[in-house]
């Protein structure tokens, strides 16, 4: 992936959206098991519990829409 590619996904994300997914990211939502919740990432951010879910499922399927579409190219047609 090229650092190109990286931008684009980013600058589909909303701030809101970024700065819930890199807290989730930081504090380890993603670890199995999990070590933090939604509701602790909500607590952090202000937001509701089912608010921080939103985001960070809009996020995701924003990165996963953009991972699928460039997956199509090949490197030496889009790098």
């Amino acid at each position: 992936m090229c650092i190109r590619d990286r931008s684009i996904i980013l600058d589909k994300l909303t701030d809101k959206e970024l700065n819930i997914l890199r807290i989730a990211y930081r504090e380890g939502y993603f670890d199995y098991p999990h070590k933090t919740s939604l509701e602790e990432i909500s607590e952090k951010t202000m937001l509701s519990k089912v608010t921080v879910g939103i985001h960070l499922r809009k996020a995701l399927r924003k990165i996963m829409d953009e991972l699928m579409r460039l997956s199509t190219y090949t490197p030496h047609s889009y790098c």
